[in-house]
């Protein structure tokens, strides 16, 4: 997920106006641009591959700072972001003929970042 958050800040800060593209258009009617976006996921993504790092080599009960605390805020952030992609995707079905096929694949991004945040917090 922290490979994939820098890799979509990347695609972000490209040329073009990725926001703008079909499945993406209900987020960006939401007020999401590309500069806030790919700010949220690069920061993200830097943070969740530190605590990893940190998290498999720093003791996190004798020597801060705690990665398993730092994965699970980065997850829940993860979890609220790609939660509100997967309802603006969901209203959005309402007024089309059709649903996105991209719903399942940002509701099950959302679900296993609400999993990892109860895994570090449980390692936490």
């Amino acid at each position: 997920m922290a490979v994939m958050m820098l890799l979509i800040a990347i695609t972000l800060i490209l040329p073009g106006d990725t926001m703008e593209r079909a499945a993406l258009k209900p987020i960006a009617d939401m007020g999401f641009s590309e500069e806030n976006m790919a700010w949220f996921f690069g920061s993200v993504g830097i943070l969740r591959a530190m605590a990893l790092y940190l998290n498999g080599h720093i003791n996190n009960i004798v020597v801060g700072p705690k990665g398993a605390y730092i994965r699970a805020a980065c997850a829940a952030g993860g979890c609220f972001v790609m939660g509100q992609f997967t309802a603006a995707l969901i209203f959005d079905a309402f007024k089309a003929s059709a649903p996105s096929f991209v719903i399942p694949v940002f509701g099950t991004m959302a679900m296993f970042e609400a999993l990892s945040v109860y895994i570090a917090v449980l390692d936490g």
